[in-house]
């Protein structure tokens, strides 16, 4: 152990996103998935925050506790790295964090930015 503190990366904070994500598209609670692959709902918010980092067994275990491929999860990282460039990148991640009544507002705003050009 090298003694620095872990770091996620943008790729650890995005697959822990797309985890949740999912879950919560299936209506799954943290702690029923959590039971299905073993870890504690600490753990697995661990993962989903990127305060751990997620390795290939757990997420193929993942994505098989959900009943899907796990190259969904990947095929969601290839986009987004195709995609979006780094500002882009950081106002998704931002919008993910909010609640939806502010997701709102911001659309709002972004809208009459647009109508003002």
């Amino acid at each position: 152990m090298s003694g620095r503190p872990f770091k996620p990366s943008e790729i650890d904070v995005y697959i822990g996103q797309i985890v949740a994500n999912w879950r919560n598209k299936f209506g799954m609670r943290q702690k029923d998935l959590a039971r299905k692959i073993g870890v504690t709902f600490q753990q697995l918010q661990k993962y989903e925050t990127a305060g751990n980092r997620i390795s290939a067994s757990r997420l193929f275990q993942i994505a098989q506790a959900m009943e899907m491929p796990v190259s969904t999860l990947f095929g969601e990282v290839e986009r987004y790295n195709a995609v979006y460039d780094q500002t882009m990148r950081d106002i998704i991640r931002c919008l993910c964090q909010m609640n939806d009544a502010d997701k709102k507002m911001i659309l709002n705003i972004i809208r009459r930015l647009n109508v003002a050009k």
